[in-house]
């Protein structure tokens, strides 16, 4: 991922973070100290990307700073919620998060040690690039409609062809993780993902007289009904 992308996600992901209106447990109630919730975001910029990201937020209510030895264990589950019932390839995929997906700077490698601020969050992040457990890509599974006000390089074949934006696709996210030995696991309410996605292709055909309608990340249906 080139520098202008990793820029883009610091900031989406920054903006997600301060968009959270989450109703507080009262400051000096240990029992909550640590609330989770799932976050989504996807980017399409090909030929570079087109994925799916998933943050998994864990904040510290707590009016002192929660710090303690890591040991990071959490799973995430995406399961496709089809129209209908698609037979053949695993619908789902499962990831395990570790230590590895910390996106923020709350783990000192050398110490081992998680610290999370009164108010501070820890993030981990999930790419998906929509293959399935079975290396199933769900990107050719989708039924599709011609995005006629856009050229693209068309996938597979590299021709001319016009960009294809897929009917909206329900996708249910589950989440949990355990941050220290000593605590419990954090679940996460489920996030249903509800939105349309964008087919594989190699880039706009010719920027410079046939530009495209970008796409809108939290609506990408919009595409089919732009002005």
């Amino acid at each position: 991922m080139n520098k202008t992308n990793v820029i883009f996600l610091l900031l989406s992901l920054f903006l997600i973070l301060c968009g959270c209106e989450e109703s507080l447990p009262f400051r000096n109630d240990p029992r909550n100290a640590l609330t989770v919730s799932l976050r989504k975001l996807y980017v399409y910029h090909t030929p570079i990307e087109n994925s799916l990201y998933f943050f998994l937020v864990v904040k510290n209510n707590y009016d002192e700073t929660i710090e303690s030895k890591a040991a990071i264990d959490g799973t995430l589950r995406i399961k496709w919620r089809p129209s209908d019932n698609p037979a053949g390839f695993v619908d789902e995929k499962n990831v395990k998060l570790t230590l590895k997906d910390i996106q923020t700077s709350n783990y000192n490698e050398k110490n081992g040690l998680l610290l999370i601020s009164p108010g501070d969050s820890l993030v981990l992040m999930y790419r998906w690039d929509f293959v399935t457990d079975d290396n199933t890509d769900m990107l050719l599974n989708f039924r599709y409609s011609d995005d006629k006000d856009c050229f693209v390089w068309a996938y597979p074949n590299n021709v001319k062809g016009y960009r294809q934006v897929s009917e909206k696709q329900i996708f249910e996210v589950t989440a949990n993780v355990k941050l220290f030995v000593q605590t419990s696991i954090l679940y996460a309410q489920p996030l249903v993902v509800n939105q349309c996605f964008v087919s594989h292709d190699f880039g706009i055909w010719d920027p410079r007289f046939y530009p495209c309608v970008p796409i809108d990340p939290e609506n990408p249906c919009s595409a089919l009904h732009s002005p």
